[in-house]
């Protein structure tokens, strides 16, 4: 009797693992290729904005169009940290087997964190199972997570040696830089002159980040005397009757990079640097 109850509990273990594999070889369903992906607006700042994410059917040679139907939540929004530039209503063509999500990342100026942007497949027009069968139905959904590329303003990490590039690399040479106020640091070696110039960190407007030398307007004397060296983001001079302001330089909160623009003038050479101005990258050591 034992043998043929075991018998018995061996054929209907095999029969459902039967019915378990034809359960997933021979069910149909829509799915994402994957549970989830990563993007971030450092991409769409480098011109990698969009992105594709796959939906696909399980069963290649349909000959029939599928509808599938898609919802958009979490906590990304829309027009801030990316545009949809495809419907939520898509069709995987007869004779194919998969359509793609496309959208674009934005590079926003908000210091705001990872946002999450969750894709899933609610209906389809075949009724179809959705996400691979099992009861967890895994893939029926995607997320995908849009790393933030900004940094709040912390004037401390400005603080240290940079490498200098004068010109495209016509000037190359080394400074350090302090701290001196909430938004101010001092450049030594100032032009490569061994000299000290103050720089203003302007972040009032985290999406026109700007930096200069100060003041603004007229100029700054570094050094004392005749042939004292001074710097301008316009001509205090009135050496010619021609416009010589100079734009705005920028930085970055992240890596505590900067640029500036500049004259040079020096009073005993009767010189203004050949009225040409100067543009000055600094990247930190």
């Amino acid at each position: 009797m034992k043998k043929y109850i075991s018998l018995i509990v061996l054929f209907t273990l095999l029969l459902a693992a039967c019915d378990e594999q034809n359960f997933f070889v021979n069910d149909t369903f829509v799915k994402f290729n994957q549970p989830s992906s990563a993007a971030s607006e450092a991409d769409a700042a480098a011109g990698n904005s969009t992105v594709l994410i796959p939906i696909s059917v399980s069963t290649e040679n349909r000959t029939s169009a599928l509808t599938i139907e898609v919802s958009v939540s979490g906590d990304a929004v829309s027009g801030t940290h990316y545009n949809m530039l495809s419907p939520t209503t898509l069709t995987i063509p007869a004779n194919e087997y998969s359509v793609n999500i496309e959208l674009d990342i934005l590079n926003n100026d908000l210091t705001d964190g990872s946002h999450d942007l969750v894709l899933e497949i609610v209906n389809n027009s075949e009724n179809l199972g959705i996400g691979f069968p099992g009861p967890d139905a895994l893939n029926a959904s995607h997320t995908l997570t849009i790393g933030d590329d900004d940094c709040a303003f912390d004037i401390s990490i400005f603080e240290g040696t940079y490498d200098v590039n004068e010109d495209n690399g016509a000037f190359l040479y080394t400074a350090e830089v302090s701290i001196t106020g909430a938004n101010t640091i001092n450049v030594t070696n100032f032009w490569g002159s061994g000299l000290t110039a103050e720089v203003t960190l302007d972040a009032s407007d985290p999406s026109d980040l700007k930096a200069y030398i100060l003041p603004q307007d007229g100029g700054v004397e570094l050094c004392c005397g005749a042939n004292s060296w001074v710097t301008s983001r316009a001509d205090p001079f009135a050496l010619a009757p021609v416009d010589v302001s100079l734009p705005d330089g920028s930085f970055t909160t992240c890596d505590g990079g900067f640029v500036v623009d500049y004259y040079v003038y020096i009073p005993g050479a009767g010189t203004f640097n050949g009225r040409q101005p100067i543009n000055a990258v600094y990247t930190r050591q």
